[in-house]
């Protein structure tokens, strides 16, 4: 699924149902949330073709901004919005499977340097620890080589 987040309504919507968000009330939405984690803070890229903004503090060095419903704004961590995308993700894979996932694994096909691939793998696992699931994280680029 794709992973969109909008906050236009008083409970979030995810995915396609948030992508409509996206036509109508763009600064509502949260997207590329991966890449944003594969980037350091000094290098996550100023989301001029975004509608949040990325912004920092003292505790954390990456934070998205974004409109709220009810007339705020509001930010979050990239693991954070993670950690709640997994949770829907979580959820269709038990309506599909009739069960509870203990494990998660992820991978991808963007090419990574090996410090992006280490800043994903740490970030990623921090999100299923907010949703207190194990995760493992493949690189393709590894697995190709054995």
């Amino acid at each position: 699924m794709d992973l969109y987040i909008s906050f236009d309504e008083e409970k979030p919507k995810y995915c396609q149902k948030a992508l409509e968000a996206v036509r109508t009330k763009p600064t509502f939405v949260v997207h590329n949330i991966f890449e944003i984690m594969s980037k350091s803070p000094e290098s996550v890229p100023e989301c001029a073709f975004h509608d949040f903004k990325i912004i920092k503090d003292e505790e954390y060095p990456v934070l998205l901004e974004f409109d709220n419903f009810g007339e705020t704004r509001k930010h979050a961590t990239p693991e954070f919005l993670m950690a709640l995308l997994l949770r829907q993700h979580l959820k269709a894979i038990k309506k599909e499977i009739g069960m509870k996932s203990k494990k998660i694994a992820f991978t991808t096909f963007d090419e990574f340097s090996d410090e992006e691939w280490n800043r994903v793998n740490m970030k990623l696992t921090e999100a299923c620890e907010m949703v207190k699931i194990e995760c493992e994280v493949f690189d393709l680029k590894k697995v190709r080589k054995l």
